[in-house]
């Protein structure tokens, strides 16, 4: 008698196949970016209301010339753009209207998020936009002098910040404190400065880029503040007003913290310890009336800048009452031209480990007190690690990019890996049922054939 096989217990490769196929084709749908338009007749007529549709790799699209009032906004979701449409009109306004006193339009939590061709404002205690994510790119965002702050970076990992041109405000422009920040990039922009605090301040700043920038110190305080941090440099800038480099050991910085206890004893030790590392100015215009330059600080350059001021020396190198606990300021002028009163000096303070080369004062060649420890045409020492050198593509995509600098694009190339890593599973798992198959057949082979009588 013949033996039956059991072909009911074993699904077809070719079901498989359809069911997979399925099952691929909704997970490659919904990995497909949307456009979300924005406005008084499209599908959401709220910002607040496109933002809760949104899914990673979404655009969302305003229309231009027309206002959008929101109580702030938090962005929580992955590859996402919000930009003004195409057109010739006017770009359109983000207004906060939140009457707290830390109100902020956006803040970024997630990881890619492109803010382009935008215009924000709102009131007095307004941050237009708190960076907490990663791969955050601004470009072409004006905001108006009525709001408080432009961008604080709280921890914000690979920051892009470009074509902006940011008006004299009461508070920063960019600031960078709480956590550290890693990986910036500020090319092309315009800052006006600040009324009551710096134009620019970094604290806890590693790998930061600034370059085809002006900075005015617009106020009372600095143009430009580079606190704790390392690899820092700034290219090709602008800087009208005081220049404060290094971290502070008064007050706050260190010296008078409390000493109580063992605990306030070493936290106040680490904060007088504190360094900034391979600072470098590049080919930088420079008008002011002193630059200051704080215990800790290694390996200052500056390399090719032309340096005005209205003060008998160029650079104070400070010293306080804790130097033989701090690192005493090191670096280098090199190739630089500085100009000035009658009787202008490098530095208000000598210090053996501050050289200057091949610069010149006031018309004048003065000679080396050293040899340069980085090349005069070199990158110095402050190349950022993780912040792109060229120009990002800002539109997400799903398409492969082969640009490195493209943020939401390889956000939204997250789910399209999902996908590829899914297709490959059901390949295999397809490979493992035509192998159980032809096993099947094999051990089914000898039972099919008739028995003798």
């Amino acid at each position: 008698m013949h033996r039956r096989r059991r072909n009911s217990r074993y699904v077809s490769i070719a079901l498989v196949r359809v069911v997979c196929t399925f099952v691929l084709c909704s997970i490659a749908q919904d990995a497909v970016a949307r456009v979300i338009q924005v406005g008084p007749q499209r599908e959401a007529t709220t910002l607040n209301a496109a933002l809760a549709r949104a899914k990673v790799g979404d655009e969302i699209v305003l229309d231009r010339a027309i206002e959008y009032p929101t109580d702030g906004l938090k962005v929580t979701v992955d590859a996402i753009e919000i930009r003004s449409a195409e057109g010739p009109e006017a770009p359109a306004t983000i207004r906060n209207t939140s009457t707290s006193k830390s109100a902020t339009t956006i803040e970024h939590r997630a990881e890619g998020l492109v803010l382009k061709d935008l215009v924000m404002t709102g009131g007095a205690t307004v941050t237009c936009v708190q960076a907490k994510g990663r791969r955050l790119t601004i470009d072409n965002v004006d905001p108006t002098g009525s709001i408080w702050r432009f961008v604080h970076l709280d921890g914000a990992r690979q920051t892009v910040i470009r074509n902006c041109d940011v008006p004299m405000l009461n508070d920063y422009n960019v600031c960078s404190f709480g956590g550290e920040t890693r990986g910036l990039l500020i090319e092309g922009c315009t800052f006006g400065g600040s009324v009551d605090e710096h134009c620019i301040r970094l604290q806890r700043i590693y790998d930061a880029r600034l370059r085809d920038c002006t900075f005015r110190a617009g106020g009372k305080k600095s143009a430009l503040t580079v606190r704790d941090g390392a690899d820092v440099r700034v290219e090709n800038c602008t800087l009208s007003g005081p220049i404060a480099i290094g971290p502070l050991a008064d007050g706050d910085g260190g010296i008078n913290l409390p000493t109580g206890t063992a605990a306030e004893r070493a936290r106040r030790e680490a904060s007088l310890r504190r360094t900034g590392q391979d600072y470098t100015f590049k080919s930088c215009t420079i008008d002011t009336n002193g630059i200051t330059v704080e215990m800790g600080v290694q390996r200052l350059t500056f390399d090719a800048c032309w340096i005005k001021t209205s003060k008998q020396w160029t650079l104070r190198l400070n010293r306080d009452e804790y130097e033989p606990w701090r690192n005493i300021p090191t670096g280098q002028l090199v190739h630089c031209e500085l100009t000035g009163p009658a009787g202008l000096r490098p530095f208000e303070n000598r210090r053996p480990d501050f050289h200057v080369i091949g610069t010149i004062i006031n018309g004048v060649r003065v000679p080396d007190t050293g040899t340069p420890t980085t090349k005069p045409g070199g990158s110095g020492g402050a190349v950022p690690g993780e912040v792109p050198s060229t120009k990002p593509t800002t539109k997400p995509t799903t398409s492969p990019s082969t640009e490195p600098t493209t943020q939401p694009g390889e956000q939204g190339s997250v789910r399209r890996d999902d996908v590829l890593g899914a297709l490959e599973r059901v390949e295999d798992a397809l490979g493992q049922l035509e192998v159980a198959r032809e096993r099947l057949r094999s051990s089914t082979q000898p039972s099919e054939v008739a028995s003798a009588p």
